[in-house]
């Protein structure tokens, strides 16, 4: 989403708020100023969680406290003087404390950012970012308040009968679309109905959905997504070939080392939902190890190099997360991990492995500790209790 101060929300600086005051930027769907933070009493509190339900329950944006608004014209007041704050960290944590207690469901803490700004005079504006909510509607559950509120050009409304019915609709579809897309995905892919056909049983299936590619009117131009078409490879590839089609647009490599060819491709949709698919490097195991060998350090090893390339590219779409990562292998029945111990040897006992998802809450993650339960399970396929691959402090060290 594009802010009206287009920048990360720690990038923020008072000279920023000064542009908003001296260009006299109104009020919008994206924007709320208030003069003064949300006071401790029950009404205070009410007004404050209406505001952040808001904005949640429509497309997100930011409130600035402390700076003055003009009530007739939505024009931000200077000059920029700031909140007197004598202890920043409690008021943060008073806030959060609101939301957190004050709204059902609750509202997700990836979805809010509390950022304090330090002016020159040492007094602060602090800034609310909220996302898009896709766990809403959110209503106030405060004391004998339970309305739900969303946002439009003017600000906040309550929202009507018909609206919450749609937007509760939205909130229950997402999950079972999502499951639907992939569900389909997976069936067209192996059955040979995909992009590209593939040649061996051996398939391995990732998943980059942002839960935003499910609103009903998102797409994206064609031709943006060909500038970040470079930053689309597919698996396991450096040289690869691309070109459009009906979903949006698609990398892809024939390898013909070998004979049958093996296939990777990355397929990036309309919408922004990312798809990689690869049968080459089961085969490469074998060949190297004369063995039907799991190759399940090396998966980690391209997992975490291509995701964060894929996430980048999601960035640049300017989609937010919460991002939903996915992975699917195979035809891996019987295989076994390539190690000296023999009880380190223990084959996979079925055909599909499908570990746990993993949601991105935000691009500032630690992508190897967020995938750290998607990787232990394989290990767990094949009877080792975790994997190897990181270190005493959780962090995930390449293999060597």
């Amino acid at each position: 989403m594009k802010y009206i101060i287009n920048k990360n929300i720690e990038d923020i600086e008072e000279s920023d708020l000064e542009y908003l005051i001296d260009n006299e930027i109104i009020e919008t769907k994206l924007l709320d100023y208030k003069g003064k933070l949300p006071g401790s009493n029950d009404s205070d509190k009410k007004e404050f969680l209406s505001e952040i339900s808001s904005f949640a329950n429509a497309s997100g944006g930011d409130i600035i406290y402390g700076i003055d608004e003009d009530r007739s014209t939505g024009k931000p007041q200077g000059p920029l003087n700031g909140l007197i704050i004598s202890n920043i960290d409690e008021v943060k944590q008073r806030l959060e404390n609101i939301i957190i207690n004050g709204l059902e469901p609750q509202l997700p803490s990836y979805t809010y950012t509390i950022q304090p700004i330090t002016l020159a005079n040492s007094n602060y504006v602090v800034i609310i970012r909220i996302l898009k909510s896709w766990l809403g509607p959110h209503r106030i559950s405060f004391k004998t308040s339970h309305k739900f509120y969303s946002r439009n050009s003017s600000g906040k409304y309550l929202i009507d009968v018909q609206e919450l019915r749609a937007a509760f609709i939205l909130s229950e579809t997402v999950t079972e679309r999502i499951k639907n897309f992939r569900d389909k995905r997976l069936s067209m892919i192996l059955a040979n109905e995909s992009h590209i056909q593939f040649n061996h049983k051996q398939i391995s299936i990732l998943h980059i959905i942002p839960l935003e590619s499910f609103n009903l009117a998102k797409t994206y131009d064609i031709r943006k997504l060909t500038k970040l078409s470079h930053t689309i490879r597919p698996m396991y590839s450096s040289t690869y070939n691309s070109r459009y089609n009906i979903d949006g647009y698609l990398a892809f490599d024939i390898i013909k080392q070998r004979t049958p060819h093996e296939i990777t491709y990355a397929q990036l949709f309309r919408n922004g939902i990312i798809e990689a698919a690869e049968d080459f490097l089961f085969q490469a195991a074998k060949e190297f190890t004369g063995s039907n060998t799991f190759p399940i350090s090396e998966i980690e090893s391209e997992l975490m190099k291509i995701i964060p390339e894929y996430l980048e590219t999601l960035k640049r779409l300017e989609i937010e997360p919460p991002i939903l990562i996915s992975l699917n292998l195979f035809g891996v029945k019987g295989f076994k991990y390539s190690s000296p111990i023999p009880s380190h040897r223990f084959p996979v006992d079925r055909d599909h492995l499908n570990p746990p998802d993993v949601l991105i809450e935000s691009y500032d993650k630690d992508l190897g500790k967020l995938l750290k339960p998607c990787f232990d399970s394989l290990w767990n396929a094949i009877g080792r209790t975790e994997s190897p691959n990181y270190d005493k402090e959780g962090n995930w060290v390449e293999p060597r």
